[in-house]
C-alpha cells in the first residue's frame, strides 16, 4: 500500500484497574476518526473479547455519523470495584471503559491542538507537562 494511501493511526497507552490498555484510534483520509482498535488483557481472555465488543460497537457508531462526543458521553462514568489513579495523579481511571474515555479525550485534546497550531496559535513549547501525562500517545 502507497503511503500517501494509508491512514493516520495514533496509539494511547492508559494505566486502567484490569492492566495497560493500548486503544489506537484510525482517521480516514479528511483526519476524521473512522476506526478504533483495542488491546488489553492476554490473548483470548474474557477482557480481550470484552475489549473487541466494544471497538466493533464504537466502529459501527462511527460508521452510522457518530462522532467522539456521543461515545465519551456513551461510555463516561462506567465504574469497576477498583478504581486506579492512572498517570496523571488527579485522574481515577474507574474501569477499562473509562480507560477509552481518557484515551479518546486525550486523543480529542491533541487533535484539537493540532488545528490551532496549523492556524499558528500555539507552538510546540506551549504544551502543558502535565497534560502530557494525562495519557502517553506512543504511536504518531
Amino acid at each position: 500500500m502507497s503511503s500517501n494511501n494509508a491512514n493516520k493511526s495514533v496509539t494511547i497507552e492508559v494505566e486502567t484497574p484490569d492492566g495497560v490498555l493500548y486503544f489506537t484510534v484510525v482517521e480516514d483520509n479528511s483526519g476524521r476518526p473512522c476506526r478504533v482498535i483495542s488491546i488489553i488483557g492476554k490473548s483470548g481472555s474474557s477482557l480481550a473479547a470484552w475489549a473487541e465488543a466494544v471497538d466493533q460497537l464504537i466502529n459501527l457508531a462511527f460508521s452510522k455519523g457518530a462522532g467522539i462526543n456521543d461515545i465519551l458521553e456513551a461510555l463516561s462514568n462506567i465504574s469497576t470495584s477498583k478504581p486506579i489513579r492512572s498517570l496523571r495523579p488527579t485522574l481515577v481511571v474507574k474501569s477499562a471503559p473509562d480507560g477509552i474515555v481518557v484515551a479518546l479525550s486525550a486523543y480529542k485534546r491533541e487533535k484539537y491542538k493540532e488545528h490551532v497550531r496549523m492556524l499558528g496559535g500555539l507552538s510546540d513549547t506551549d504544551d502543558n507537562e502535565e497534560d502530557s501525562t494525562y495519557a502517553r500517545s506512543i504511536i504518531s
